[in-house]
């Protein structure tokens, strides 16, 4: 009997869909922007983007959608940049550590600079520009991954990725280029 709940709660939870901010990461990018400007986000201009704070910062949101099936199936949290290494690698480790709070131990973590460069050479905001600089990780849970890093613009940005619709949308993508063959 316990066996049989155990692979009921596992079907359950991987056909539920993984939230941001309590929103199921679904549906059209237009229904999900009604959800964030429910929670106070507001449209940039840009029809997939949306303005407000996360964890107390200011952040863009970006909506995407599968172009094969039309559904969300992730949603990207840009911060603000920032032109101070010492800045940047104590926000990254903070969020990190309010992920790894929430969701576990990353399945990835990645931290490396490319020579010339290295940490405390002084010259890790131009490593970073200039793609010389990894700083990366993973969480994989049962309903979605989280991706996060510190892209060349010097920011932060997270990535919650929903397992369901992604999934979906890989099968899609197949499906049409298989089409064309």
């Amino acid at each position: 009997m316990t066996l049989i709940m155990a692979f009921a709660t596992q079907l359950s939870a991987q056909s539920e869909h993984f939230t941001f901010r309590d929103i199921p990461i679904t549906g059209t990018v237009e229904e999900f922007g009604e959800r964030l400007k429910e929670l106070g986000y507001t449209p940039t201009g840009i029809p997939t983007q949306y303005k407000g704070k996360f964890i107390g910062e200011d952040c863009i949101l970006s909506v995407s959608s599968s172009e094969y099936t039309g559904l969300v199936y992730y949603v990207a949290v840009q911060f603000e940049t920032t032109n101070s290494w010492i800045s940047l690698k104590s926000n990254y480790s903070a969020i990190q550590e309010l992920c790894t709070s929430k969701y576990g131990k990353p399945l990835l973590s990645l931290r490396s600079f490319d020579s010339p460069y290295y940490e405390g050479d002084g010259y890790e905001i131009s490593a970073i520009k200039l793609g010389k600089c990894t700083y990366a990780d993973i969480w994989e849970v049962d309903n979605g991954k989280i991706r996060m890093g510190i892209p060349q613009n010097c920011s932060i940005i997270l990535f919650y990725a929903d397992k369901i619709n992604e999934d979906l949308h890989e099968q899609a993508k197949r499906e049409s280029a298989e089409s064309e063959i």
